[in-house]
């Protein structure tokens, strides 16, 4: 793997770490600023923290995603550029045999009606 792929790869899981502790610290500070200051009733802060846990599942679940994203391209990349074949290079050569094997079995059925007909 070259630097540069390396690099790429290394920066987005990076800045998806980044983002998730940030969202975590952001979190925390303004929980502990809600129960020190005494805004909320015990019920609100429990539902503000479900809330905000939420919340933190979701960017996780979203940082997951675009950490998928970039591998998913890095791999298709780094494989063509070695050569290997994609799942969509083989399903397209399949249906290209397929239909080469009808227009076979086709012309042969055209031969032996004119045969047939000799």
């Amino acid at each position: 793997m070259d630097e540069e792929k390396e690099g790429l790869v290394d920066r987005g899981i990076l800045k998806a770490l980044g983002a998730w502790l940030l969202v975590h610290e952001k979190a925390d500070d303004l929980i502990r600023e809600v129960i020190r200051e005494g805004k909320k009733t015990p019920k609100e802060a429990k539902d503000f923290v479900d809330e905000l846990s939420t919340r933190v599942d979701e960017e996780k679940e979203e940082i997951k995603r675009e950490i998928g994203e970039v591998t998913r391209r890095f791999l298709k990349e780094t494989g063509r550029e070695a050569g290997l074949v994609t799942r969509e290079d083989l399903q397209a050569l399949v249906e290209r045999i397929d239909s080469l094997e009808k227009r076979i079995d086709e012309f042969e059925g055209e031969m032996k009606i004119k045969r047939g007909k000799k």
